[in-house]
């Protein structure tokens, strides 16, 4: 999930049909990936699911913990 999150910049959002469009073009079930993103703490999403932004920085893995929870 890592390696997926890092398509997507940080300190953006990204519309429904943008992060399908990414997803799409790494696995055919970009739905499911979607879901393993949110689930695993790598993007969050508006609750009505239009936008998606990535909150978890490679960083973090090396001791630094920084997110960014909601840009814009």
């Amino acid at each position: 999930m890592i390696r997926i999150s890092q398509e997507f910049e940080m300190n953006r959002r990204y519309s429904l049909r943008e992060t399908d469009n990414i997803l799409r073009s790494i696995y055919s079930d970009y739905s499911l990936l979607k879901r393993y993103l949110i689930d695993d703490g790598f993007f969050d999403r508006t609750p009505d699911g239009r936008e998606y932004w990535r909150i978890f920085l490679t960083t973090h893995l090396g001791g630094n913990d920084a997110t960014n929870n909601n840009p814009g």
